[in-house]
């Protein structure tokens, strides 16, 4: 079995303490095997495939793979409610998770219905 980590868990301090590329270091610092890239926190101006490049050496340098990309996704309210559009929205995130070489990708269905009482959220 291999433990690993989300970049998620970081978030707090991307862009205060440390940078993206700095997660990839300290995920392999504090021992973890693989590392997950989800909810990234870019300079502005940059896109996950700009820096893909970028991430994917760190990785490869300090010796950590990517085991999973994860991304949020609302087929229900995402893209001004259209689900097509959402769906191609996610379509060009694999292109992102194909740079990093990650074997997995995973994204939500919906957070629920906006306005919706608890009792209607899925």
């Amino acid at each position: 079995m291999k433990i690993g980590v989300s970049s998620y868990s970081f978030s707090q301090i991307v862009g205060k303490e440390m940078t993206q590329l700095g997660v990839v270091a300290k995920a392999k610092e504090m021992g973890f095997d693989v590392l997950e890239f989800a909810a990234l926190r870019l300079e502005p101006g940059r896109t996950p495939l700009s820096i893909a490049p970028r991430l994917r050496e760190e990785c490869d340098r300090v010796g950590i793979p990517v085991a999973n990309y994860t991304i949020g996704a609302d087929f229900l309210n995402g893209s001004g409610g259209d689900w097509k559009a959402e769906v191609e929205r996610l379509k060009n995130e694999c292109g992102w998770r194909r740079s990093w070489a990650a074997p997995g990708m995973r994204h939500d269905a919906t957070g629920g219905l906006r306005g919706a009482p608890w009792r209607t959220r899925f």
